[in-house]
Order: C-alpha cells, then sequence, then structure tokens
C-alpha cells in the first residue's frame, strides 16, 4: 500500500522551525511570508520566533540589545551580521599579506664616536 502525497500545508510548523542559513535579509522575507499566512500568534510569540530562528553569532548580540519588534530585532541582526562580515573581510586581507621585513627597514644604530687617546 502506497501512501499518496498529501497536499497538508503546515505554515505555522515550518515557522517554528525556520533558522537563518543565508543572510538575514533572506530569513526575514521566509520568515515574514510564513507569519503572514497565520493567525492567533501575538506579536512576542512572532519576536520571539524570529529571534531564535538567527544564527547563533548573531543571535546573542540581538538578544542582548532586547529588541521590542520583528522590526528593530532584523536592524539589529542586519548590523551584527555586518559587524562579522567586516571582521572576517579584516582578518581575511591581514593573513594574506607577507609579512617580510626588508633590508631597509632595519633599524640603524649609531655607535658612539670613539676618540683616540695618547
Amino acid at each position: 500500500m502506497r501512501i499518496a502525497p498529501t497536499a497538508f500545508d503546515d505554515p505555522r510548523g515550518k515557522l517554528f522551525k525556520l533558522t537563518q542559513s543565508t543572510t538575514v535579509t533572506t530569513y526575514l522575507t521566509e520568515f515574514e511570508v510564513l507569519a503572514n499566512r497565520l493567525e492567533g500568534l501575538s506579536d512576542a510569540d512572532l519576536l520571539s520566533c524570529f529571534i531564535s530562528g538567527l544564527k547563533s553569532n548573531v543571535l546573542h548580540e540581538v538578544v542582548a540589545q532586547q529588541p521590542t519588534s520583528i522590526s528593530l530585532a532584523a536592524g539589529l541582526a542586519r548590523l551584527q551580521e555586518d559587524k562579522f562580515q567586516d571582521l572576517a573581510h579584516a582578518s581575511c586581507s591581514h593573513s594574506s599579506m607577507p609579512w617580510q621585513l626588508s633590508s631597509s627597514a632595519r633599524p640603524v644604530i649609531k655607535a658612539p664616536e670613539v676618540t683616540p687617546t695618547a
């Protein structure tokens, strides 16, 4: 006996399982599409659900700021995402630079002048 595919759609379940896998903007768009199909969830529940789906490094920074709305949480998440991207780019560019001293970079130390005696 085979079970035929079902047309059952569970936006609430999908929303609760949704996590950020790419950018905050993409995650927010996916979240809003699902959230707009639901009724009965409070703004606080939606906010909690949104924050809990963020990537862990972004999530901790957003929670620390205690946002009161999804739009504030999304804005904070974008700022954190940008910060982490800037740090990643900075560390990549520094690690790829050769750190060699050239011969012209050697310090010049003057020897004290000695005057002959006698």
